[in-house]
């Protein structure tokens, strides 16, 4: 997944993160194994499908928030989707 999250299903359609690879965009926004995603750039997270859509649309962004649950506490960050390099011409 382009954000390197590896997540499964949870309780009442939520979905948990179980792992998360290092140096990958959830990494660097500090998202941690447990975390109960809830939203990502605006769109509702209540499955697996529902998340990695979402992930797919972030290409045409520079940074979207993701919403979570860490220990009962509800949380948000930034994460930042890192463009490919514009080469110059000659």
């Amino acid at each position: 997944m382009v954000l390197g999250l590896v997540c499964e299903p949870a309780e009442k359609n939520e979905v948990q993160v179980v792992a998360v690879l290092k140096g990958s965009l959830a990494d660097k926004a500090g998202i941690l194994p447990g975390d109960i995603v809830h939203e990502l750039g605006g769109a509702k997270i209540d499955s697996v499908d529902a998340l990695k859509a979402a992930a797919e649309a972030l290409p045409s962004k520079d940074s979207v928030t993701i919403v979570f649950t860490r220990d009962g506490k509800q949380e948000s960050r930034e994460i930042v989707i890192r463009k490919p390099e514009k080469k110059a011409e000659p």
